[in-house]
């Protein structure tokens, strides 16, 4: 039977709860430990390219403060290379150290590529020990690692190798621990690293005109300009331009391009910063006509040559533009293509002349 001295109990029980519940969130947060590794943070991820990863530390709890971690980072070596951060010392050291979780950066005693991986779930592996200032209740970057793309469009799998986890039995070493200040082992709630997808290189398209062409008679086409794409000692191409001056230049890795138009009789045209990937329309442009001696400049040199009672008026010159391939040879006096050398060349040549050089901007 519920009675007034009931009441009061239930009344003097409420009370004392709403006392300890204070008491109980006063001690602190429940202990827990985090490695991550992020996906990309710098760069892109595609052949060729250097992009980066953050590995990232979280701590929560209360007591002797995390100093120290040693990790083993497993990676595919078909498809990222680990790339050294530091050219003053021997080896690779993929890990440019952070103060993002301990303040300061930390002292790192080992930053290593171990190929083979003492842990022998990946052939090869990043080793990085870390240390500096206790950390009870921190999040934070303390190393960005760098790789560089090698195979498109495969995956780049990373995986924490044997991490020490809370609740499950220790694995024996080599493996992943953070550490306490006391020298005892954290253990850890969650590791995980993000995987990445390797991007092929792209495309770049665009289209080259030809000052003249086509001729009002003669085989002469847009096509056969010939288009390359350098960045350092990389060279892309060449490609041909078809009937219509149109052109798709493959990228297998990624960079910034200078994209070049050339054809015979012709000044070049550049394009300069073209970023790959993703894939780039560069739009169209225009070549100028009279360069028939392959210096870059038009000046009194080409026009004697066109002039010349050797050449001017000749016919049955070669065409290289001329459907269906590009694989006759051809005549830069001949600068429209029509086949002949006469005053539709002359012309042009006479009409950039005589302060204009290449390469030209990339514009129509």
């Amino acid at each position: 039977m519920f009675t007034r001295k009931s009441l009061v109990f239930l009344t003097v029980a409420a009370a004392l709860l709403t006392m300890l519940v204070p008491a109980a969130n006063a001690q602190g947060p429940n202990p827990y430990a985090e490695i991550k590794v992020t996906g990309v943070t710098s760069g892109v991820a595609a052949v060729g390219s250097v992009f980066t990863t953050d590995m990232v530390f979280s701590i929560n709890r209360t007591g002797a403060g995390m100093t120290a971690a040693e990790v083993y980072l497993g990676y595919l070596q078909h498809a990222v290379d680990p790339v050294d951060t530091n050219s003053t010392l021997a080896g690779v050291q993929p890990a440019e150290l952070q103060a993002g979780f301990f303040g300061v950066l930390p002292i790192a005693s080992i930053n290593e590529v171990r190929t083979p991986c003492p842990i022998t779930e990946f052939s090869s592996c990043i080793h990085l020990v870390v240390a500096g200032p206790p950390q009870n209740t921190k999040t934070g970057v303390v190393a960005r690692l760098h790789w560089r793309g090698k195979a498109g469009a495969s995956p780049a799998v990373f995986a924490i190798l044997k991490p020490v986890m809370a609740g499950v039995p220790e694995p024996d070493p080599p493996r992943t621990a953070f550490f306490d200040a006391d020298g005892f082992i954290i253990p850890l709630n969650t590791a995980i690293a993000t995987d990445v997808i390797i991007q092929p290189g792209g495309t770049i398209r665009g289209k080259v005109l030809r000052q003249g062409v086509p001729p009002t008679t003669g085989p002469g086409t847009h096509a056969c300009t010939r288009i390359d794409a350098t960045t350092g000692t990389i060279n892309a191409g060449p490609v041909l331009t078809d009937a219509g001056g149109n052109f798709s230049l493959p990228i297998t890795s990624a960079g910034r391009y200078i994209v070049t138009a050339w054809y015979p009789g012709y000044l070049k045209a550049q394009k300069p910063d073209v970023d790959v990937p993703p894939d780039m329309d560069i739009g169209p442009t225009k070549l100028f006509g009279g360069d028939v001696n392959g210096d870059g400049v038009i000046n009194m040199g080409d026009i004697m040559i066109i002039i010349n009672p050797s050449n001017f008026d000749q016919t049955g010159r070669p065409v290289r533009s001329d459907p269906p391939d590009c694989n006759d040879a051809d005549d830069s006096i001949d600068i429209n293509d029509d086949g002949n050398v006469n005053i539709s060349d002359l012309a042009i040549a006479v009409g950039n002349c005589c302060l204009m050089s290449g390469p030209r901007p990339w514009a129509p």
